[in-house]
């Protein structure tokens, strides 16, 4: 579906008074974004101080050519048509308001789009201005999927701006808290994160699953062997008219049955786990 103008009515009942209100949620809806577009592999880099330079680079499918100077218009979207639609996307989508770009764009100096489509020669890229309007274009080289820059953001927010710097130093943990979680919501897609210039290993963290990877094995690599030892799978499903069923493990006739209402995996305590569960996983 090509990316269009929301309608005013729908517009009315889905739009946000505030949508981006630091780095790590610039960083979540790019992140939304990219596995919306089927991104196997997502790299995030920041600056240090988390403002000069907000990137996140994926191998989706790209933005075609007709939508990419649509894509920081504000309720500009390819995944609904109007209010209707928000109940039949289900869990497909993760954005689908087209405000996050927008909004990006309106609280940064630029914002720079860069995107190659499958049977494009060469990729594009687009620097927008604060309303959301192409206003330089060129030609480069670029491996299908797409890149979001954003450049000194929250430029016209002095206030909000002073206040993020003053925890500028938290950013980098509280964005790795946030991909871990998308990591257990998708053990299959690789993530990188990067500090920029910094020299050190805390500020690089990286998800590199093997092929098939599953939930358990997110969780190994994002909360530790000790605390996976002491706890327990529980798997709950449902079907339309029939009340959920609990497992131990993922049934296969769930994976198989693409009618299910909704599956939760659960990673819980067993009933007599030792201190060490609740010391490794406040965090």
């Amino acid at each position: 579906m090509p990316i269009a103008h929301l309608p005013e009515k729908t517009v009315r009942a889905i739009g946000s008074s505030q949508v981006l209100t630091g780095p790590v949620s610039v960083i979540k809806e790019l992140v939304d974004n990219s596995l919306d577009a089927g991104a196997t592999t997502i790299v995030i880099e920041i600056s240090a101080n988390a403002l000069d330079v907000i990137q996140v680079k994926d191998n989706g499918f790209g933005i075609a050519a007709e939508d990419r100077s649509l894509v920081c218009q504000r309720y500009c979207t390819s995944k609904i048509r109007d209010f209707e639609d928000v109940s039949k996307i289900g869990g497909k989508f993760l954005g689908f308001r087209g405000e996050a770009l927008a909004s990006a764009a309106e609280m940064s100096r630029s914002v720079v789009v860069t995107s190659k489509v499958e049977g494009e020669a060469v990729g594009v890229t687009l620097k927008m201005d604060r309303e959301g309007k192409v206003i330089s274009q060129d030609r480069v080289s670029h491996p299908v999927g797409t890149t979001i820059r954003v450049v000194d953001f929250l430029k016209y927010m002095p206030v909000r701006k002073q206040t993020v710097l003053k925890s500028s130093n938290k950013t980098p943990s509280m964005i790795r808290s946030l991909l871990q979680g998308y990591v257990l919501a998708r053990p299959t897609v690789r993530f990188s994160f990067k500090v920029l210039k910094s020299q050190s290993n805390k500020d690089y963290w990286m998800y590199a699953p093997k092929a098939g990877a599953t939930v358990t094995d997110a969780a190994l690599k994002v909360v530790s062997l000790p605390v996976i030892s002491q706890c327990e799978w529980r798997v709950w499903h449902s079907k339309a008219g029939a009340e959920a069923e609990l497992h131990t493990q993922m049934p296969q006739n769930v994976l198989e049955n693409t009618k299910s209402n909704y599956i939760i995996e659960s990673l819980i305590p067993k009933k007599h786990c030792g201190e060490i569960f609740v010391a490794l996983t406040r965090f």
